[in-house]
């Protein structure tokens, strides 16, 4: 829904839609239909590539479906000074030891003391003047059916404003 949003704006050159399976991503185009989208084809966590995905976009929005990639990819994003959004509600600045979902916390550090090193590693390269966002009702399930990946959107992007 968030690359939906984004094809529409102006100043949207392009929206990069990143999955490690074609089909899926191919069908999300035809959805959006949109000439702004490309679909990377990417297995986000392998660090490398994804390093060099995020040099060629300008932000990033982050929406993946477990603990476990999120923070490998927030990690990776601020590692390489790249500007991202990160929207799933559990990743947490001091992540829960209850519901890590096989999360890698580098040797010989705490939980919380990965989340305080992340976010001061973001503090370092934090430029963002704001960002927008309202929550709304959760959609009919007629309308996730018609939605390609199947999902219900709660999120609604009002204002982007990058420093």
């Amino acid at each position: 829904m968030v690359a939906w949003d984004l094809v529409k704006d102006d100043e949207v050159e392009a929206v990069g839609i990143v999955d490690s399976r074609k089909g899926t991503l191919e069908r999300t185009k035809r959805w959006i239909d949109s000439n702004k989208v490309i679909l990377p084809v990417l297995d986000i966590t392998s660090r490398e590539k994804a390093e060099r995905l995020m040099k060629e976009y300008d932000v990033g929005v982050i929406a993946l479906p477990d603990r476990r990639t999120s923070y490998k990819t927030v990690e990776t994003a601020i590692e390489g000074k790249f500007n991202i959004i990160e929207m799933l509600e559990e990743c947490h600045r001091r992540p829960e030891p209850h519901g890590g979902e096989g999360l890698e916390v580098p040797n010989g550090m705490t939980l919380e003391e990965y989340g305080e090193w992340l976010h001061k590693k973001a503090l370092e390269m934090d430029k963002a003047e704001s960002a927008i966002a309202k929550v709304g009702g959760i959609p009919a399930k007629e309308s996730a059916k018609k939605h390609p990946l199947k999902y219900r959107v709660t999120w609604e992007w009002v204002k982007r404003i990058y420093g």
